[in-house]
């Protein structure tokens, strides 16, 4: 109830991200994991809108220092606060918690915002996103963010198709099995980020120079 309202309260200011959205068809409401590259602070209200589901995300517990932003993200927002300084199991078994109830969870498996990181490098993912899926067998949806989300700015949000590491399902997940599933859910998420970039910025780029060649952009 308290996320429905949130909804509405924020639909329309959200409405000025300007965020398109591509492969709609591969939104789901039933239990599933949101796979998303990490530009800013703002991707998971971005990620939340676009795909107009609920999503329980993690925060770094850093973010939770004053008793308002408890009250936002903890009351509000129903986040997971994680120490990333040790192995925080409360953290682990409330993810495992909420696939298991059938919600979906939001996670940023680079770890950390990667802005000023080229796209061509890529950061090592963590593989709690790949250990959750596996123990609750469920499927991840790889998403790709295209810029950093800005309010007036035109943006991107690209859903890829779900899949599932079904391979690894009733193995001891040690780290060699995680780290071969995280290889897989990296490919993944570089399958939706060429998509991107080959078909829907490229049809983009070319229907911009075409209205440049007929005198319709003026720079």
């Amino acid at each position: 109830m308290m996320y429905s309202l949130l909804f509405v309260i924020f639909f329309i200011p959200l409405l000025f991200l300007r965020l398109k959205r591509y492969g709609k068809k591969n939104i789901t409401h039933k239990k599933a994991i949101y796979a998303c590259n990490h530009r800013s602070n703002m991707d998971p209200i971005a990620l939340a809108f676009a795909s107009r589901t609920k999503l329980i995300f993690l925060a770094k517990k850093e973010l939770l220092k004053s008793k308002f932003s408890k009250f936002i993200l903890l009351k509000w927002f129903k986040v997971i606060p994680v120490d990333r300084g040790i192995a925080d199991i409360g953290a682990v078994k409330q993810c495992l918690n909420v696939l298991k109830n059938g919600k979906c969870l939001g996670v940023f498996p680079e770890g950390t915002r990667r802005n000023n990181v080229s796209e061509e490098d890529h950061l090592a993912l963590k593989n709690g996103t790949c250990m959750f899926a596996i123990k609750t067998q469920t499927p991840i949806i790889p998403t790709y963010i295209a810029k950093v989300p800005r309010f007036f700015r035109k943006n991107a949000i690209v859903f890829g198709a779900p899949f599932e590491l079904s391979e690894f399902y009733g193995q001891r997940l040690t780290k060699d099995v995680l780290d071969n599933a995280g290889k897989i859910l990296a490919m993944r998420m570089e399958e939706v980020r060429t998509t991107y970039l080959t078909n829907y910025y490229q049809k983009r780029f070319k229907k911009e120079a075409k209205a440049l060649k007929k005198g319709d952009i003026c720079f």
